[in-house]
């Protein structure tokens, strides 16, 4: 994304060309009357914002956003299951820190989840989601991402998403395939906790191959959410 702010010095005088985010080029020009001239030719996957704020305006140009569907913690009670979401970090971490949440707060066995990985000086390194279908108010679950190390801007979705609360992408996007599943994280204990019957049935469905674990408490409802939206991170 690149952005140009509003230029307050009477005397500048700018000619040149800049580089988008997309490695097309920008030539920029103000002449001597304060004439501010921009071209660029959009390309395909490209698209602009202009902007008009109190101090300044800018404009941006970006990538055209992909639209992906994703599956919602959201149970009918309205109670959340915990789901996390890891960018770019170590496999090895995203287990401590579900083995640390299932000591803190007696969860059962989850579902862990790939959109990307490699292998980086001796470490696996990925994209990761967890989905626990263990149940949750909104309160208990920003405090266990709290204890994580989950990517902060997933932490704090529901302030930006008007159904409040938290997704994870089930769709392919683009040339990459759905999240693939990995293995069930965290000791087989607890199976007496109470999990959404909703989001079990949903991951039977979409991952039929998964040897679940033997959940002895389902909460009997069956209403699940699913969810289109717009990404950048492709």
């Amino acid at each position: 994304m690149m952005r140009l702010v509003g230029l307050t010095d009477p005397l500048t005088l700018l000619v040149g060309e800049v580089k988008t985010s997309m490695g097309a080029k920008m030539e920029v020009k103000i002449d001597k009357n304060r004439n501010l001239r921009i071209v660029h030719h959009l390309l395909d996957e490209e698209t602009y914002k202009i902007n008009k704020g109190r101090k300044y305006n800018s404009i941006s140009i970006y990538r055209k956003p992909v639209t992906v569907k994703g599956v919602s913690s959201y149970c009918s009670d309205g109670k959340h299951c915990l789901f996390i979401d890891y960018d770019n970090c170590p496999l090895w971490l995203i287990k401590q820190d579900f083995l640390r949440l299932q000591r803190l707060y007696g969860l059962p066995q989850t579902y862990l989840f790939k959109t990307k990985e490699k292998r980086e000086k001796g470490d696996i390194i990925g994209n990761y989601h967890i989905i626990s279908i263990s149940k949750h108010t909104p309160k208990q679950i920003y405090q266990m991402l709290s204890e994580t190390h989950a990517d902060v801007n997933f932490m704090s979705m529901p302030l930006r998403n008007k159904y409040r609360n938290w997704i994870l992408r089930i769709s392919p996007k683009l040339k990459r395939g759905r999240p693939e599943f990995v293995e069930m994280l965290g000791k087989s204990t607890n199976n007496k906790y109470k999990i959404s019957l909703a989001h079990l049935n949903f991951l039977k469905k979409l991952y039929p191959k998964i040897k679940h674990p033997k959940f002895k408490n389902t909460d009997k409802l069956d209403k699940i959410y699913l969810q289109e939206y717009e990404t950048l991170n492709f």
